[in-house]
């Protein structure tokens, strides 16, 4: 979908939680396409990115929008460095659109 294709389709939603909480910091970003040779590693700086931008947060409120949104958040939590980010500070998760995951 389109929600969380794009920063510029996160600017919304990030300028609504800085109006509603000023003081609280807002990280925005979204899975890229990539694939191919360089793929893992663009997806593993991705996550010590994410991580490296929620130092100092001491609980933490996940807004997942659509599929982009959805498989960057599962990626995150199946790594190590997600893992340890999110432990014991995950206070909330809003899924806005996102794809469910299904197993046979």
């Amino acid at each position: 979908g389109f929600g969380g294709a794009s920063q510029q389709a996160l600017r919304p939603h990030a300028e609504f939680y800085q109006r509603l909480w000023p003081a609280w910091r807002v990280v925005a970003t979204t899975r890229a396409g990539v694939v191919g040779e360089h793929a893992a590693a663009a997806y593993a700086e991705q996550r010590r990115n994410v991580c490296d931008a929620l130092h100092g947060c001491g609980r933490l409120l996940v807004h997942i929008l659509s599929n982009n949104g959805h498989y960057l958040w599962v990626d995150l939590l199946r790594s190590a460095v997600g893992q340890a980010c999110f432990a014991d500070r995950l206070a909330g998760l809003i899924f806005d659109c996102a794809a469910v995951e299904m197993s046979a």
